[in-house]
């Protein structure tokens, strides 16, 4: 059943309202905090099932790691508003999550609904007030581009023969989602833009996965004057998925509410809702696009992966493959459960290869389902045996021996065995494979040939500008050259590209500190992600004269990923001056076979230490 994100949940004699993140009974208002919130949402949206509480936490904290703890405290503000203390409508499962156990109905309020558009055309934006004019002017303008561009599209859509008669072309093919028009619940002009503007960017970044078929929201407005409702919509241009979303602005702050809608059948697929304050709005869209885009993208794939399971005959060993895939995030409660997932996945069916990849590549995804260095480390060494395998019984196959390179280089520091493995993908997939490039150019970089490491990342960008790996090494290289201007223009495309890409937001808070602009740097450092955020913070930090943030920054990278990337650890000594530490740093680095090492020639901020005999034995120790 499909829900309104505006709807008013009514049960157990309580109401939830979402978008006023309160809960009345009795006559009586509780107020809920955001995580709670949504914690209370996806119960209800669930019932009567269980809500795993995995699902919980991404529910309630999306894109940050959080504790069961966190979860806890959420479930006891929810009680207490349900004057539950028993738990007899918040029940508890033990060892999985909680349930509703309670009759539930919804009311949709005429005001969040998402109406068809009724004019052929899409409105003309209203100028906005002077005083907030220069701000927006260049967004603006930016619509007004993509109206007319869509436009176009849209009338050609139009012409086409209705889905009912005509042959399906051949892009319907590919798995697609139309993103329909954010409802803006504020008639102020700049919410209504801001609101727009937002829906077009998620299109954007929906489109930057190759093979799927993303419907704008510019575009549908004018679509949807010949549509009678979103399902005839869908059907005339073969969009399998609709993105809705309701944006409520009030007293400062902004709550954006979204669904994943399955169109053949009005089943909901995903829903998150978002909360932030108006001045916080671009980082808050940039939560919002790294939700969507996930959430987006494995239920594309989904939809691409129902009529065959992927390489086995196994529904079983399909569905805990699927379960690993939607589980698999840079943390170590979802990568634990994604590699127990994986690991059934291959236990019920053996030669399940797509299941050996996705294992492999989590299992060498920078350690974070692991606990400590040791399974890390152990957890790399079976990698590459999962690849060799893998190989064995296929040894043209290019992922496979795109991905044992990446592990050769970056971790085993076996160039040549890297180089071998992307020769054969040249000979298979041709030269200008995107991963070959990529990894070339890494592999470039560590042997200190820039010059033709910046070429092949260049390449790659160009022959795949959707793809920002080749833009941000690309960057990164630019800046360790010295050339800051040039680099943080590549890491600012890469942005562009894709809002949440972490290492391009690094990248240009990398390029600001360089150049002694530490508040800028500490801007695009807390729009990074993970390890990245937090040195670049405490090396900002130390720059700007905050010795205590610094240390705190420090701490917090030492103690929660000084097991993973210790090679970041050492970085911010060396920024701060401290080249003993920084030393015992790599050679703990070294020791876990962390793949940032091979950053080890050119990263600006261990410059300091080229001078120092250690330096030059480190490098020898990995063969450059």
């Amino acid at each position: 059943m499909q829900h309104d994100p505006a709807s008013t949940w009514r049960f157990a004699g309580a109401e939830l309202n979402p978008l006023r993140r309160s809960v009345t009974r009795a006559g009586q208002r509780t107020e809920l905090d955001r995580g709670a919130t949504a914690v209370l949402l996806c119960l209800l949206r669930q019932a009567p099932q269980t809500a795993a509480k995995d699902a919980l936490l991404r529910a309630g904290w999306p894109g940050r790691v959080v504790t069961e703890n966190s979860l806890s405290k959420a479930i006891a503000r929810i009680r207490a508003a349900l004057a539950d203390e028993d738990g007899a409508i918040v029940e508890s499962v033990h060892g999985f999550g909680y349930r509703i156990v309670a009759a539930i109905e919804t009311v949709a309020p005429a005001a969040a609904t998402i109406a068809p558009t009724t004019t052929a055309a899409p409105a003309r934006p209203v100028a906005m007030p002077a005083a907030r004019r220069p701000h927006h002017a260049p967004l603006l303008i930016a619509t007004l581009l993509m109206l007319a561009v869509t436009g176009a599209a849209a009338l050609w859509l139009l012409r086409q023969p209705d889905a009912a008669t005509a042959p399906k072309a051949a892009a319907s093919a590919l798995p697609s989602l139309m993103v329909l028009p954010f409802r803006s619940l504020s008639a102020e002009t700049e919410a209504r833009d801001r609101t727009r503007l937002l829906a077009r960017d998620l299109a954007v970044a929906l489109s930057q996965q190759p093979g799927r078929r993303i419907l704008a929201p510019d575009t549908l407005e004018l679509a949807n004057a010949h549509a009678p409702d979103i399902e005839a919509l869908a059907r005339r241009l073969h969009a399998a998925l609709a993105l809705t979303g309701v944006v409520e602005w009030r007293e400062g702050r902004v709550h954006v509410s979204t669904e994943l809608v399955r169109t053949s059948d009005a089943t909901l697929v995903w829903s998150n809702a978002f909360d932030g304050t108006v001045a916080g709005w671009k980082r808050l869209c940039v939560d919002i696009q790294s939700e969507v885009v996930r959430a987006a993208d494995f239920a594309l794939s989904d939809l691409g992966r129902r009529e065959e399971a992927r390489g086995t005959r196994s529904a079983e060993a399909y569905a805990e493959f699927r379960k690993g895939a939607t589980l698999f995030k840079d943390d170590e409660t979802g990568g634990r459960r994604a590699l127990v997932a994986y690991e059934r996945a291959v236990a019920i069916d053996p030669d399940y290869t797509e299941a050996w990849l996705a294992l492999a590549d989590l299992l060498s995804h920078n350690g974070f389902y692991a606990s400590d260095a040791a399974e890390a480390l152990a957890g790399k060494h079976r990698a590459v045996e999962i690849l060799d395998q893998v190989l064995e019984r296929e040894p043209d196959n290019v992922r496979a021996l795109s991905m044992r390179g990446a592990l050769r280089y970056s971790h085993a520091w076996d160039w040549a065995g890297a180089e071998a493995d992307y020769d054969r993908v040249a000979q298979l997939a041709g030269a200008d494979h995107l991963a070959r490039l990529v990894n070339l150019a890494r592999i470039r970089g560590a042997q200190g040939r820039l010059d033709e490491a910046i070429t092949l990342a260049r390449r790659a960008s160009a022959l795949n500008p959707g793809n920002t790996s080749g833009l941000t090494h690309a960057a990164h290289l630019e800046i360790a050259r010295g050339r800051l201007a040039e680099g943080m223009a590549l890491a600012q495309r890469a942005a562009g590209v894709a809002p949440i890409d972490e290492h391009a937001h690094y990248y240009l808070g990398l390029g600001a500190l360089l150049g002694g602009d530490t508040a800028g740097a500490l801007a695009h450092f807390d729009d990074s992600a993970h390890v990245l955020r937090l040195a670049g913070r405490a090396a900002a930090l130390y720059s700007a004269s905050d010795r205590a943030g610094s240390d705190r920054e420090l701490a917090q990278l030492a103690e929660r990923y000084g097991h993973l990337d210790a090679f970041r650890v050492a970085e911010v000594h060396a920024w701060r001056g401290e080249s003993d530490l920084a030393f015992q740093w790599l050679d703990r680095a070294l020791a876990q076979h962390e793949a940032s090492f091979y950053h080890l020639s050119y990263t600006p901020l261990l410059q300091d230490l080229h001078a120092d005999p250690r330096f030059a034995a480190l490098k020898a120790r990995i063969g450059l």
